[in-house]
């Protein structure tokens, strides 16, 4: 994939479609609370998985998990006890 093959669907995400798998690109400055769930984006029609997934990532190079649902909803939960201030990271979200 190509980066004009991917769409911003919010400030720092990108997503595109890969046959059977939407790809996500994240780059994202901000606060990401302790022990709690961040607002990442709606993954557009098209590209949401069938049922609710979590996935391994990272938020300033320290463990976090993402989630995705078939409402389109990603969200990230910082596991530190302390905020993050960023994130980087490529997401692969199954549509089956």
């Amino acid at each position: 994939m190509s980066r004009k093959d991917f769409a911003t669907i919010s400030e720092g995400v990108m997503a595109g479609r890969a046959g059977l798998f939407t790809v996500v690109r994240i780059d994202v400055q901000k606060s990401f609370a302790p022990r709690d769930w961040t607002e990442l984006a709606t993954l557009p029609e098209g590209m949401r998985p069938a049922r609710t997934l979590y996935m391994d990532s990272q938020i300033g190079g320290y463990t976090a998990r993402a989630y995705a649902n078939a409402d389109g909803l990603l969200r990230v939960y910082n596991l530190q006890t302390t905020a993050g201030n960023a994130m980087a990271d490529t997401l692969l979200i199954p549509l089956l």
